[in-house]
């Protein structure tokens, strides 16, 4: 059996493929291989911005991880549903959601194993998750859950 970190849920067995994973409304780390992942995933140095290429589609388009608008020019990073209109995306679940909301100075990037927001204007970082492995990549499903697999 494989072990699956759920950020925010524990650690728990997993039977090996094929297996039916329930959707979480929160990140997940998996170990897997290039092969396993290569289809529809990002790698590091992929990067986002709040008003140029805002989101990572699943593979229907129906949910995107990225930014979001919250207020006037200000920003949150997330998982929503993307194939409904522009301004009324139904959000399922927001990154550092006791943070204040974040600028259009912000770059969402996957970088040295870590999800960043680097703040260009305070020249800091913010940790969009804290896993306990490095990341190499990442995968929006269309489940709704947005993986991180590990290295």
């Amino acid at each position: 059996m494989k072990k699956v970190l759920l950020m925010l849920e524990g650690t728990v067995d997993i039977p090996p493929p094929p297996f039916v994973f329930n959707s979480f409304l929160v990140s997940s780390i998996f170990p897997c291989d290039a092969q396993q992942n290569a289809n529809n995933s990002l790698g590091q140095g992929s990067s986002l911005t709040p008003t140029g290429n805002s989101s990572w589609l699943s593979p229907s388009g129906l949910f995107a991880f990225g930014f979001y608008v919250q207020g006037n020019n200000r920003y949150r990073v997330g998982i929503f549903f993307a194939g409904l209109a522009v301004n009324n995306k139904t959000v399922v679940w927001t990154a550092n959601r006791d943070d204040p909301p974040v600028s259009d100075d912000v770059t969402l990037r996957l970088i040295d194993g870590r999800l960043i927001l680097q703040h260009q204007t305070q020249d800091s970082t913010t940790d969009i998750v804290n896993p306990d492995q490095s990341i190499s990549s990442v995968s929006m499903l269309d489940t709704g859950n947005f993986m991180l697999y590990k290295r």
